[in-house]
C-alpha cells in the first residue's frame, strides 16, 4: 500500500477543491466578471534548514514566502509573475481599486491592480513582518531575522547565498542593527509589544 505523507495529502486535497472550484465558477460564466485573489497564510517547513512545522523561531522563506495570485476578470498579464515585496496588506487595497472603490480611509498596503496595465508598484525597498516573539525582515541584499528584542539574529546575504545557508550575523552586526533599528522598530513605530 502507498503511504501518502500528510503534507503531501494536504497540498493535493488543496489543489483538488481549488481546482473543483474554479471549474464551477468557469461552467457558472461569473470568471468574466470575477476578480480572483488567491493567498496562503504561511508556508510550512518540511525539513528544510532542519526544522519541520510553522515555528515562531524559523523564519525562512520556505515559512514566510507565500502564495499571491491575482486572476482578472479580462485576463490581463495571464501567465506572468512579479518579484515585488507583495504582502496580505495589499489585497483590500488591490480588490477596491479593481472595484474602482475609494477606500473609507488610508490603508497599509498598496494597490497592485498597477500591474494589470504593466506599470509598477512604488517599491518597496524592505519588508518586515513579526511572528510571536520574533521578526524578521529583508531587503534585496539581505534578510535577518531573529527574537523582537534585537537578539539571537541571524543573517543571511542574498546575494551569495540565497539559499540562506550561512548565518553571517557574527561577522556583520552593524548589519544586523541596522536592519532591526531602520526596519523593524521603524515599520513598528516603537518597542515591540511582549506577548
Amino acid at each position: 500500500m502507498l503511504r501518502v505523507p500528510p503534507c503531501s495529502a494536504e497540498v493535493t486535497l488543496a489543489d483538488r477543491w481549488l481546482g473543483n472550484f474554479l471549474r464551477r465558477a468557469r461552467d457558472l460564466g461569473v470568471m468574466r466578471d470575477t476578480l480572483l485573489v488567491v493567498i496562503s497564510d504561511h508556508g510550512h517547513l518540511l525539513g528544510e534548514h532542519g526544522f519541520v512545522g510553522k515555528l515562531h523561531y524559523a523564519l525562512w522563506p520556505e515559512l514566510t514566502d507565500i502564495v499571491f495570485m491575482v486572476r482578472h476578470p479580462e485576463g490581463k498579464r495571464a501567465g506572468e509573475t512579479s518579484d515585488f515585496y507583495a504582502s496580505t496588506h495589499d489585497v483590500a487595497p488591490t480588490v477596491l481599486a479593481t472595484l474602482g472603490v475609494d477606500s473609507p480611509r488610508p490603508m497599509d498596503g498598496q494597490d497592485l491592480s498597477v500591474l494589470f496595465e504593466g506599470k509598477t508598484p512604488r517599491p518597496r525597498d524592505h519588508f518586515t513582518l513579526g511572528y510571536g516573539a520574533h521578526v524578521w525582515c529583508r531587503d534585496y541584499r539581505y534578510a535577518m531575522f531573529g527574537r523582537d528584542d534585537g537578539s539571537e539574529a541571524r543573517l543571511y546575504d542574498l546575494t551569495a547565498d540565497p539559499g540562506l545557508d550561512e548565518d553571517v550575523a557574527g561577522d556583520h552586526p552593524d548589519i544586523v542593527r541596522r536592519m532591526f533599528e531602520g526596519y523593524v522598530l521603524k515599520d513598528a513605530g516603537g518597542p515591540l509589544p511582549e506577548y
